[in-house]
């Protein structure tokens, strides 16, 4: 970090207020996968994480429920069908997705069959560097999908650097506009390097802070709840 940055628990305390909402996007996937009915299916989790991207919590919470009534939540089943199969499925109770989604659900099946086929523990003991290596791996996938895929379906302390998390990180000066993703997500997941849980709180609050607060072209620092954490000098600009 370019300066000496407030601890997790400052960030956490002073947000605490904003997590947790409905509306949130990634709260889908503490409301979705966490105390979900299906929480015991790793696959489902991992549905939801990458549906949790641009999907609303409510409607993933749908996906998943006719899904499940229609013997379709396993990855097995998954893998098995076409993109146009589950487009058509979910169309029945009046859910649209997207077919590039819908070919990515399915090609997350096949990965994740393919990765446990003959060895059921795969997931857990394959070093994270090495799932996240496969998953970005698959066309179409982004490095902070996987890590979102790792962090809140996998359980691992990966942290997704997204622009929300760019903005305020960078406004802040906790990082310099200059480093890439790598050097991003691994100056985050050094804050809380073995708590997966501590990390996927502070990217559900850091995406509230985003869309709310830390916006892409004017910054709200008066209101926003992180403003106690700024600099002195105000905040840095983020090069363009």
């Amino acid at each position: 970090m370019s300066r000496s940055g407030a601890s997790l628990e400052a960030i956490l305390a002073a947000t605490a207020g904003i997590r947790g909402r409905s509306g949130d996007r990634n709260y889908a996937l503490e409301g979705a996968t966490r105390s979900f009915a299906f929480e015991s299916s790793r696959f489902t989790r991992i549905a939801a994480a990458y549906l949790a991207r641009t999907i609303s919590n409510d409607k993933i919470v749908k996906i998943l429920k006719k899904l499940a009534e229609s013997g379709m939540i396993e990855a097995e089943s998954f893998a098995s069908s076409s993109a146009n199969e589950l487009i058509d499925l979910l169309a029945e109770a009046k859910l649209a997705l997207a077919i590039p989604a819908a070919k990515m659900l399915v090609t997350l099946a096949v990965w994740y069959v393919g990765l446990c086929e003959n060895h059921p523990n795969a997931i857990e003991e394959t070093s994270t560097d090495r799932l996240r290596e496969s998953l970005i791996a698959i066309k179409g996938l982004g490095a902070a999908t996987a890590d979102a895929i790792l962090l809140f379906g996998v359980d691992r302390p990966a942290y997704p650097v997204d622009r929300s998390t760019w903005r305020v990180f960078i406004r802040h000066g906790y990082l310099d506009s200059s480093v890439d993703y790598d050097e991003a997500r691994s100056t985050i997941e050094s804050l809380a390097p073995d708590d997966p849980a501590r990390l996927a709180a502070l990217s559900i609050t850091l995406e509230a802070i985003g869309r709310e607060f830390c916006k892409p072209a004017v910054a709200a620092c008066e209101a926003c709840p992180l403003a106690p954490l700024l600099p002195e000098r105000g905040p840095y600009e983020i090069d363009t």
